[in-house]
């Protein structure tokens, strides 16, 4: 098998291609395949994929509040050979400065490839940019850099939003939250920081996946060959875009603790939708004691077949599995998400035992083809069916009626946190309580 697009990979939505023809991912045979629900989780060890670093007990990149006045924003989908601006210019100097403070350069920077996507805070009308309800208290910017030879940096970025919770209400936690795909949607998600905010979170908001979440790849598979290789292959290039919002989430939630100490004692939940619910339980992972609970909304496990059958595959246009010579069978593609599964780590199958036995909820449509339904009934089996919300609805219609539930949410992430605070109060007295692990 080979593989294109170095270690750049999408997590989204992928077409079966055989030569120059491609096979929908919908064709019977294949839409009709069921993820293994019977592999064990293998743990974390060896799971976090490798970043090059300033210290090694230091986060995994730099984080910086963009000083530049912002009042909107929009994302753009980067095509081939796009030349960098100058605020490409400024995040590279950032990281440079802060990568040579142990390691001297000289460094090239490589920007992001095809199909990445980027945040631009100066935008045009143009740019359909999105007017925040609620102005945040700052923004900010992860980055981070993969090198081979400690030369040339990949770098990516994520930006944030953070919104402290208001000053005359009672401080309840701090709410991460992970967007859907390119930051959708856009409206809703600017409807539930309001809601959640004004009932006394604080917000940690990724305002998109990190920039190389989306850069397009090929793989090309032979199905004669033994496909434990290519399983490990797409683990591989899916586990370093799971990681990296985990590590994006780490670092900045660690950085805007540091400003605000009080943040620190305050329980979070973790809340996704769509492919932010995907990503979730790595970043739960990474600190899963501070996390109250999670809950996760429109999402699934086994994301390797995720991309395979989900209906947004033509619109992103970014992942393709080629097949040499042929289509493959329902059997083939199921013994290589067998293998991809046992491979990878961060993949929610087997990263949501973070979240067993503390507060979970799940929302999810019942006709949902974007993240398909099943992949939704497997992460509840696997979470070992928490608390569920199944309705008769497409993902978009789901998302387009969610705003009537985020009182119900909110009553939910409060008792959450409730719940953790008598968990730490009881620890603090040397009462028996829950492990949160």
């Amino acid at each position: 098998m080979r593989r294109r697009g170095g270690l750049a990979a999408i997590l989204a939505c992928a077409a079966i291609s055989v030569g120059a023809a491609t096979c929908a991912a919908q064709d019977a045979a294949v839409s009709s395949v069921r993820s293994p629900a019977d592999l064990e989780f293998q743990g974390f060890d060896g799971a976090w994929p490798s970043r090059l670093a300033a210290d090694p007990a230091a986060p995994l990149g730099v984080v910086r509040v963009l000083d530049e006045p912002v009042r909107r924003w929009s994302g753009k989908r980067r095509a081939w050979n796009v030349a960098p601006d100058d605020s490409d210019w400024k995040d590279a100097a950032s990281f440079i400065g802060w990568i040579e403070r142990s390691q001297p350069g000289p460094h090239e920077v490589k920007f992001e490839d095809s199909g990445a996507f980027v945040i631009d805070l100066s935008p045009s009308d143009a740019d359909r940019p999105v007017l925040p309800l609620v102005k945040p208290t700052e923004y900010l910017q992860f980055a981070s850099a993969q090198s081979r030879d400690g030369r040339e940096l990949r770098l990516e970025r994520t930006w944030f939003a953070f919104y402290d919770a208001p000053a005359s209400v009672r401080a309840k936690g701090v709410v991460v939250f992970l967007p859907g795909l390119l930051g959708t949607p856009p409206g809703t998600i600017e409807q539930f920081v309001r809601a959640v905010n004004s009932q006394g979170w604080a917000v940690l908001r990724m305002l998109a996946q990190p920039s190389r979440f989306l850069e397009r790849i090929d793989f090309e598979i032979d199905p004669r060959q033994d496909l434990s290789g290519p399983g490990r292959l797409i683990a591989d290039a899916f586990d370093h875009r799971i990681g990296e919002c985990a590590f994006a989430v780490e670092a900045v939630m660690k950085h805007v603790s540091s400003m605000r100490p009080t943040l620190g004692a305050l329980p979070r939940v973790a809340v996704g939708f769509s492919g932010g619910a995907i990503t979730l339980p790595a970043v739960v992972a990474r600190e899963s004691g501070a996390y109250a609970g999670a809950a996760l909304i429109a999402g699934g496990a086994d994301f390797f077949l995720i991309t395979v059958q989900s209906s947004y595959t033509p619109m992103l246009n970014a992942v393709k599995y080629r097949w040499r010579d042929r289509a493959p069978s329902a059997g083939e593609v199921l013994a290589l998400d067998r293998e991809y599964l046992r491979a990878s780590k961060l993949d929610p199958y087997n990263a949501c035992a973070v979240l067993v036995g503390r507060p979970v909820l799940i929302i999810q449509g019942g006709v949902d083809s974007a993240v398909p339904s099943h992949a939704g009934d497997l992460l509840w089996e696997r979470l070992g069916r928490p608390e569920r919300m199944v309705v008769p609805l497409t993902h978009e219609l789901l998302f387009a009626k969610l705003p009537s539930e985020f009182s119900r949410i909110e009553q939910w992430m409060s008792d959450a946190a409730e719940s953790w605070r008598e968990s730490h109060a009881g620890a603090e007295k040397g009462v028996a309580t829950p492990e949160w692990k």
